[in-house]
């Protein structure tokens, strides 16, 4: 059967369409109302945690390792137990993908080897360790040497009996900068206004971005937990 379309005159055809526009316009403030507007992290925001995170890749790597409390549950104190920068060396005779999976090779033995050593740190027998890695976004510049270091990590925790938790590269940018689109050098400005009003943080050891990165997944990490009730 044909569908019938009931006729509506001119005049109120327009009334209606107004209407709906209206409507929408409101619903959409209403909706900006209840979106609270972004404000910078402190420390405060974060929960207590002791955290070893990977930016990893196949070419490079890189690392931190890191613990949070509150003393008498009020004061931040955060301790760098270690970060760095892991390096694929240059495999002769090797391109393509057989490089690329040889590279991938190297950089899962060496993340195993590294969570071997941050799980018997003594901080360990203390609080439990939680690894963290990178999960790339969909689409970006060899996004499968990201994934292939991402499982690297996942088999060194199972290794030592711990689960590798993931880190959405955007909602990290997110949750230290804001809404916008960002870029991987904006991530220093991000790390630095959080940690850097800590009086300990000008003591720590140099830093490259790939190091800096590993912090910042931390941080959001800790941010997440304390979202989801983590306890100091």
């Amino acid at each position: 059967m044909a569908k019938v379309r009931t006729w509506v005159a001119p005049d109120e055809e327009v009334a209606r369409k107004k209407v709906q526009q209206a409507r929408r316009v409101i619903d959409g403030r209403e909706r900006a109302k209840a979106t609270p507007a972004w404000v910078p992290p402190t420390m405060h925001d974060l929960s207590a945690g002791h955290v070893l995170a990977f930016d990893q890749g196949a070419f490079k790597t890189g690392w931190c390792h890191f613990r949070l409390s509150f003393l008498q549950g009020v004061t931040p104190e955060f301790k760098v137990l270690g970060h760095g920068r892991l390096l694929q060396p240059t495999v002769p005779g090797l391109n393509g993908f057989e490089d690329t999976l040889k590279r991938a090779e190297w950089m899962g033995e060496v993340i195993k080897n590294l969570v071997g050593e941050r799980v018997r740190h003594p901080y360990c027998a203390h609080s439990p360790l939680y690894i963290v890695r990178e999960m790339p976004a969909v689409q970006g510049y060899r996004i499968e040497l990201s994934l292939l270091g991402a499982l690297g990590i996942i088999q060194a925790a199972t290794e030592y009996q711990r689960r590798s938790y993931p880190i959405g590269n955007q909602h990290m940018k997110h949750v230290l900068l804001g809404p916008g689109a960002w870029e991987k050098k904006d991530i220093k400005v991000g790390v630095e206004r959080l940690v850097g009003t800590l009086p300990n943080w000008a003591s720590a050891q140099r830093w490259n971005e790939d190091s800096r990165d590993a912090l910042a997944l931390v941080l959001t990490w800790l941010w997440d937990g304390n979202k989801q009730g983590g306890v100091r």
